[in-house]
């Protein structure tokens, strides 16, 4: 067999191509009249149908969705506004309970101060009605003799030994210290007694004051 020429080559590479094409040419047109044929009876099947349905259902939910978020987001919206409103209100309502409570408060320790007054009134009142009582009767000392309680003298004295008690020193030290006779000695004590019992109800009294209101002690 002759060897083939360039050109002869050339011409018959050219022919097979020309024919591969119109074989492609074929293929692609019975690939198209195949998914011509197998769309229109996936068309009339009730896959087709089927498959429809679940579109138009998904479509539906997705339009259902999308009005959900609609209104879920003015819903949010409003409930922030609400939010926003409420919270103005609570701060105004806090601020006027704070006003209300420290009139409240000065209310109170006003009332209270007078009502301190008044005990400090009444008290001064029963001690002069004592002293007036006591003044009245019939007493053993009719010269009046001996110290007056309202003495310059008999106060400084009366000082030294409510300062000697407070010490601790018993009767006979402070008999001893101030040179006093027992009477003297048990009618200081007398008044230190009366004098201890008021000044402890007066306490008593402030700290029941302090304990109602909150008022804080003041240090002494």
């Amino acid at each position: 067999m002759a060897k083939e020429t360039l050109k002869e080559e050339n011409k018959r590479l050219t022919q097979e191509l020309k024919e591969a094409r119109s074989q492609v040419e074929l293929l692609m047109k019975e690939v198209s009249r195949l998914n011509n044929e197998a769309n229109a009876a996936y068309e009339h099947s009730s896959f087709y149908e089927a498959d429809q349905a679940c579109i138009r259902d998904l479509k539906q939910q997705v339009e259902m969705l999308k009005s959900q978020l609609s209104h879920n987001r003015k819903e949010r919206e409003k409930a922030s506004e609400e939010i926003r409103l409420l919270t103005i209100e609570k701060n105004v309502a806090v601020e006027r309970m704070a006003d209300a409570q420290n009139s409240s408060n000065v209310y109170k320790i006003n009332m209270l101060s007078e009502e301190l007054e008044t005990v400090y009134r009444e008290n001064r009142e029963l001690r002069a009605e004592n002293e007036a009582l006591r003044k009245s009767k019939p007493v053993h000392n009719e010269r009046n003799a001996g110290r007056k309680k309202n003495d310059a003298t008999y106060m400084k004295r009366y000082a030294e030994f409510a300062n000697l008690v407070r010490k601790g020193n018993n009767m006979t030290e402070i008999m001893e210290l101030m040179e006093i006779s027992r009477s003297t000695y048990f009618r200081f004590m007398k008044s230190y007694k009366e004098d201890l019992e008021f000044d402890t109800a007066i306490d008593t009294a402030q700290e029941e004051i302090r304990k109602k209101n909150k008022v804080p002690q003041n240090n002494k």
